[in-house]
């Protein structure tokens, strides 16, 4: 397994429904990631903000972690997980 942290700003499409965030696609590396399972979802707050955290499982073999940032409504890429198959 390889881990990876990453810290990039992504694009992120998703909706916003309800009053719960889901992820749907976005952009990683010039790479579309999209189909990929919701494995975990947490919030941090500071501050007047929060992240919104969103564990992403792709294609078995890769786990995203990335955050919405409330304050700046930033998406961020934190850390990539590679499993070795």
């Amino acid at each position: 397994m390889q881990v990876q942290k990453v810290n990039d700003n992504i694009d992120m499409i998703a909706s916003f429904k309800g009053g719960k965030i889901k992820p749907l696609v976005f952009l990683c590396r010039g790479r579309r990631i999209k189909d990929f399972e919701v494995l975990s979802s947490w919030e941090i707050r500071y501050g007047e903000g929060k992240r919104v955290f969103f564990r992403i499982s792709h294609e078995n073999d890769t786990i995203y972690q990335v955050y919405l940032d409330t304050d700046c409504w930033r998406w961020t890429l934190e850390t990539v997980v590679v499993k070795w198959l």
